[in-house]
């Protein structure tokens, strides 16, 4: 859970877990290693961010490139190579993703139950890595 909660430390580290645009890789016949995971949820939630009109001079990111370097770091925090790399369960992952769509872009709670619970490393990183991917 400390992961959770350093996740859960800023809005906008909570926010970003929310993202929008689907960049799924499905139908991998293996278990989607912690950087191909982590790269789907920044686009995700860079998305989200650009949907939410949270990218733009003065917001919470200039650029969306601003948006994709912070956000990767922080799901490398959220999902940590060490932990996870070989053990993404594929289906949790795609929960976290369409979760992330569709947080509402003002909802607090929703924005913590997507990055706490839905997109959380206990679900992500859950996979046994098996040839099928979990």
């Amino acid at each position: 859970m400390s992961n959770t909660r350093r996740i859960l430390g800023g809005l906008g580290l909570l926010a970003l877990s929310a993202a929008g645009v689907g960049a799924a890789g499905v139908g991998c016949s293996s278990t989607p290693s912690q950087a191909d995971a982590r790269d789907r949820a920044t686009t995700q939630s860079c998305s989200w961010y650009q949907m939410c009109n949270n990218i733009g001079t003065g917001k919470k990111y200039d650029t969306l490139d601003s948006c994709e370097v912070q956000v990767r770091a922080q799901w490398d925090n959220a999902w940590p190579e060490q932990m996870c790399n070989g053990k993404i369960n594929e289906s949790q992952l795609e929960v976290c993703l369409a979760a992330i769509y569709a947080t509402d872009c003002t909802n607090v709670l929703d924005i913590v139950d997507t990055i706490g619970v839905k997109c959380a490393e206990a679900k992500i990183c859950s996979g046994a890595g098996s040839p099928d991917g979990g």
